[in-house]
């Protein structure tokens, strides 16, 4: 039994994998109660918007019941009463510039403070240039974005310290933040790429408007996460898979499948790249 207020499973998504979905589900006997509000959840019992009470009892002993709800960050309940807490937005996510530091309003005037030594990457931030939807390809283009920051940060510093201690070495200049997310993948915004398994042998993947389902999906899940782990061991095999995934995804997000820009309920498609193509849309 499924129960969720949305209209359809895979809410936001592409339509081919809500149905690919939908259909994988009810194969599978899952009952899905859609569009529908829940009056009553608990640990042990769950009211159905038609009156019905499904019960944890003795001859229900094997009802277990996920409480799957809710897409709030919970970054709150870590900084609130703190110096960064003026970094949250009304919905608890924390606010980011575009190299993705934190800024926060701590003063009695409008003005943002960035902390420039806090970075931020994930579901828990807020890009206002680019308010994209969470997947896990983009919270992966963060933490590229966000480590390269880091060590150009670092280099800065570096730079002024040896400034400040008068060597008389030629110092180059200090390279400067890169924003986001022009600079990682060369667009205005990422491409939009996700992998939902529906069980061992069966998925639904996506990248922009071209889909894949099933047992070839399944196995695409299996190579990505394959070698996303042999990148993690800092194999040369999964490294060198990922330098060409990530280039071969953010080429195709700016050509042959370009990635749609939202501009509230519009979406545009556009293969005009860069930063300049930042200043044309606004």
């Amino acid at each position: 039994l499924l129960v969720d207020l949305a209209p359809t499973v895979l809410p936001g998504f592409r339509p081919d994998s809500i149905r690919h979905a939908t259909r994988w589900l009810q194969r599978h006997g899952v009952e899905l109660h859609l569009g529908r509000p829940l009056p009553e959840l608990t640990d042990t019992a769950v009211t159905l918007a038609n009156g019905e009470r499904i019960v944890q009892d003795d001859k229900n002993q094997s009802l277990l019941i996920y409480k799957c709800v809710g897409a709030q960050p919970n970054a709150a309940r870590y900084i609130q009463g703190g110096p960064l807490e003026c970094a949250l937005n009304d919905k608890g996510a924390l606010r980011v510039n575009d190299h993705l530091q934190l800024i926060g309003n701590n003063s009695n005037n409008n003005d943002d403070t960035c902390f420039e030594n806090i970075f931020a990457a994930g579901d828990c931030i807020h890009h206002a240039a680019s308010d994209e939807r969470k997947l896990g390809h983009t919270a992966e283009v963060n933490g590229h974005l966000v480590a390269a920051n880091v060590r150009r940060l670092l280099a800065a510093k570096n730079k002024n310290n040896n400034t400040n201690n008068k060597t008389n070495t030629p110092q180059s200049p200090a390279p400067p933040l890169l924003g986001y997310p022009d600079d990682v993948v060369g667009h205005t915004v990422t491409p939009q790429i996700y992998n939902i398994s529906l069980g061992k042998y069966n998925a639904t993947l996506a990248l922009n408007a071209l889909c894949l389902h099933g047992v070839l999906a399944a196995i695409v899940k299996w190579l990505l996460e394959w070698t996303k782990v042999a990148a993690a061991q800092e194999r040369p095999v999964g490294i060198l898979f990922w330098q060409v995934a990530d280039g071969v995804s953010n080429w195709l997000g700016r050509t042959l499948l370009p990635t749609p820009v939202d501009r509230g309920t519009v979406v545009v498609p556009t293969t005009t790249t860069g930063k300049a193509a930042r200043k044309k849309s606004e």
